[in-house]
């Protein structure tokens, strides 16, 4: 069978604490989505909070609703710190918030997927609600399917 060269691109919005997302709709009967890429974006500096956001496989496009279901179907989790740090010189202390940003791979490689997501599935993603780690963030998913 001749390889798929139609890569799919997504971007996705986790407004906070427990927001999930489908991903693109269901892996269609037969294929295979063979997820090539994510990047993960924190929107807001928010001090003391980071951002964890599990991507799994999941029966129906709303079934990843709590922590426990994500990270039952988990596939890959990606963990960025809090927004704010501190900086401790000999003149005092200064405090910085910077957004975090965290890709995998650095170079996209459609010919070693991250992991896969078998038929009629959808590819999900979701905001744990754990405190301190639910700062909002955008999601970049690149992925084919086969």
């Amino acid at each position: 069978m001749p390889k798929n060269t139609n890569i799919v691109t997504k971007s996705k919005f986790l407004g906070g604490k427990s927001s999930h997302v489908a991903i693109g709709s269901s892996v269609a009967a037969g294929m295979t989505r063979y997820v090539t890429m994510l990047k993960v974006n924190q929107e807001q500096k928010t001090a003391g909070k980071g951002s964890r956001v599990i991507f799994c496989s999941t029966a129906a496009s709303n079934t990843a609703a709590n922590t426990a279901a994500a990270s039952t179907a988990q596939k890959m989790k990606v963990v960025l710190p809090s927004s704010l740090y501190t900086d401790v010189t000999g003149v005092g202390v200064n405090v910085h918030t910077v957004l975090k940003t965290k890709q995998i791979p650095n170079m996209p490689d459609t010919e070693n997927p991250l992991f896969t997501i078998s038929e009629s599935k959808f590819f999900s993603a979701y905001l744990a609600s754990v405190a301190g780690a639910s700062s909002p963030v955008n999601i970049f998913a690149q992925y084919y399917d086969q």
